[in-house]
């Protein structure tokens, strides 16, 4: 059986439309892998710096509770001393860990994103 010229027309312009939107598609999530690819470098970026930070200051308070001791005068004078440099250490932990858990969540939300938009099931070959 022959088919009609007309319906094999159409159905090389209807592969040609399909083709045209997978390719739109494909282009979209390509964008949007890179928007979120972006997004994640710049927030592991800025975690760096913070934590970059956070040493800094570390050495700063290791150096005054060092020059502190130097100049203590007495054991009562050098437990005060530790007493201030453990409250310190104990409130910049705490803020470290705020920090990682707000970190966390900006990394993972970002990478929910990707695979909200079906990257990941579209390259595993699961339907979204």
């Amino acid at each position: 059986m022959t088919k009609e010229p007309h319906s094999e027309h159409r159905t090389k312009s209807e592969s040609n439309q399909t083709a045209a939107e997978l390719a739109a598609m494909g282009k979209k999530q390509m964008e949007e892998f890179a928007k979120v690819q972006t997004e994640i470098l710049d927030q592991v970026r800025a975690v760096n710096q913070q934590w970059m930070e956070r040493l800094q200051n570390q050495a700063n308070l290791a150096s005054q509770v060092a020059a502190q001791l130097a100049t203590a005068h007495s054991i009562p004078d050098a437990m005060s001393i530790y007493r201030e440099w453990t409250s310190q250490q104990l409130e910049m932990m705490a803020n470290d860990g705020k920090h990682l858990l707000d970190d966390t969540q900006k990394l993972i939300g970002a990478g929910a994103r990707l695979l909200s938009n079906g990257w990941m099931s579209n390259w595993t070959g699961v339907s979204s």
